[in-house]
């Protein structure tokens, strides 16, 4: 009795060793492989569609201040006010403005003086030469100084309308219609000649301000956008174009600003927009080949350009794939180039090399899901 009991007990442990014996075998490569996870392509639409978070901004917004310093005594506007052309928006104290103006009309006023004086010499001179009382040289010094002076009165002339000017320039004038977007200086302030105290957006016009990724830079011109606007269901999507792209990335991630500018078939929505609001571009993209989306672990980015290793051939040897990067999305990429029933490496492909005979299991999805996963090979 005891004997048979042993022999339950050792047949009860030997069981599950077999099946974990039989599993190991199961999963073990053949012929000593190495094994890598795979994903199987499958066209997906020929457009693609991705979408841009962006922000409604002004097309042109100026830096506005004064042509002269000195001490702000009246402030006209607040923000967000609109404005006309020509329109005061704040005022100078005109104290030592008015006197540099004052000066320079009796600097005026001397120049004019001397002037009539020189002429009396002049007609003096001339007189006298007729009979010889005074040499020609001296008339001829004359004629020199009299035309000196008027080069001087001219000087001061101009001198007193630089400072007429100034004194007007105490009054910031709106340089064109717009809306007031931001103060930079106040009342009581003193600022500098030049130093920007408002700033000013040009009304009317309106763009989308929207960050890509540098790799998706050369895609723009392949790309049909549209802006969407949340919230506004009686806004279409409105068509647009690109009207400037920075040249160089910002940031870590090496963002690239893009500017969008609405279609002239758009113009009649641009009253329903407002700066500030947040918007989306969509892009529609004319995709070359099928598109896949992959997870990240199979894309390798040497050298700048990406490519993924197809599984090929009846050994399962590797080979590189040239691919085109067209967006990431929250667990993987989207890329184009590969054909309908390519296995693509799906995970750890940094770590391989060209040519190596590897055996496979499917993966699902993007997630590595080992679960729902089957083993395989070429």
């Amino acid at each position: 009795m005891k004997q048979l009991k042993s022999l339950c007990l050792h047949a009860s442990w030997a069981a599950p060793l077999l099946a974990l014996s039989a599993c190991q075998q199961h999963a073990a490569a053949p012929e000593g492989k190495p094994l890598v996870w795979v994903t199987t392509v499958h066209s997906e639409s020929a457009q693609t569609a991705r979408v841009f978070p962006a922000v409604l901004q002004p097309r042109i917004e100026s830096a506005v201040g004064f042509r002269v310093g000195g001490r702000i005594t009246m402030r006209l506007v607040e923000t967000g006010q609109s404005v006309k052309a020509g329109q005061t928006m704040a005022q100078l104290a005109t104290d030592d403005l008015l006197t540099g103006w004052q000066s320079a009309r009796q600097q005026v006023s001397g120049a004019e003086a001397e002037l009539q004086q020189l002429k009396l010499d002049e007609a003096r001179l001339s007189r006298l030469s007729v009979d010889g009382s005074a040499p020609a040289a001296e008339l001829e010094r004359q004629h020199t100084r009299v035309r000196a002076a008027q080069a001087r009165l001219e000087a001061a002339h101009q001198g007193e309308q630089l400072a007429q000017n100034r004194v007007q320039h105490a009054d910031l004038k709106a340089p064109f219609d717009g809306v007031v977007t931001q103060l930079m200086a106040d009342t009581g302030q003193v600022i500098a000649e030049g130093q920007p105290m408002l700033m000013l957006a040009r009304a009317g016009e309106i763009e989308a301000e929207a960050f890509i990724s540098e790799d998706q830079v050369p895609q723009i011109k392949d790309s049909t956008a549209t802006l969407i606007v949340p919230g506004m269901k009686d806004l279409p999507a409105l068509p647009l174009k690109v009207r400037e792209v920075s040249p160089v990335g910002l940031g870590p991630g090496r963002q690239v600003k893009v500017r969008y500018a609405l279609e002239s078939g758009a113009a009649k929505w641009r009253a329903l927009l407002r700066w500030g609001q947040t918007a989306e571009v969509h892009w529609r993209q004319s995709a070359a080949g099928s598109t896949v989306a992959l997870p990240t672990g199979a894309l390798v980015k040497r050298d700048g350009a990406p490519y993924v290793w197809r599984v090929s051939g009846p050994q399962g040897q590797l080979e590189k794939q040239d691919v085109t990067v067209l967006g990431y999305i929250t667990d993987g990429v989207v890329v184009a180039g590969l054909k309908d029933g390519t296995q693509v490496v799906s995970a750890g492909a940094q770590k391989l090399v060209m040519g190596v005979a590897v055996a496979t299991r499917e993966r699902t999805g993007t997630h590595l899901d080992l679960n729902t996963s089957k083993e395989g090979g070429i």
